[in-house]
């Protein structure tokens, strides 16, 4: 996979001009990539003008014998995008790293707002998040690595944030402490 992710990547950077955009099916999920230029990483290549998301619900077409499809989102709308550029698709990226309704609005639209999908926790988050910016298959450790420090960053939970707040807490304790306020526990 790593050599026809490496040239694939390569085709795309080539013709980055004429691809304006990529779009596959067959994951049964609602899900985007970024590419980005091999010469200026944080620039993200093509540009999408807009993307609408219908659905089919199977069951209510294999009933009544005729499908109805029905408009799920737009994803300028939903996202609250300027545009569909590719600046505003790693944005995009940031906002679902950041905030935690833009990221449930994210996953329930990546599974096409099925009543039955799974919660999706901090490893599910943090894998999605990184295949949305993993274009090059052979490059997830790096790109993950780096959408993982921001994650981290952000949330209670990461080592850093862990380190920071315990400590600032215990020194606001034993400062309490010292002034009477509060009795440093034993």
């Amino acid at each position: 996979m790593k050599t026809w992710s490496k040239n694939y990547y390569r085709i795309i950077n080539r013709y980055e001009a004429t691809v304006a955009g990529q779009f596959f099916g067959h994951t049964h999920f609602d899900e985007f990539q970024l590419f980005y230029d091999e010469n200026q990483p944080s620039r993200a290549i093509s540009a999408v003008l807009d993307h609408q998301n219908w659905y089919l619900d199977l069951k209510e077409a294999n009933l009544y014998n005729r499908p109805r499809w029905r408009h799920l989102y737009s994803a300028k709308e939903a996202y609250g995008m300027r545009s569909l550029d590719p600046q505003e698709w790693d944005y995009l990226v940031h906002k679902l790293t950041f905030s935690d309704d833009m990221f449930k609005l994210y996953y329930k639209f990546y599974w096409k707002a099925s009543p039955v999908r799974a919660e999706c926790d901090e490893d599910c988050k943090e894998r999605l998040l990184c295949d949305l910016v993993s274009g090059k298959s052979n490059d997830r450790a790096v790109t993950c690595a780096k959408l993982k420090e921001r994650m981290d960053e952000n949330n209670e939970t990461g080592w850093r944030s862990w380190i920071v707040n315990g400590l600032s807490a215990t020194t606001f304790a034993v400062l309490l402490s010292k002034v009477g306020v509060i009795p440093l526990p034993i």
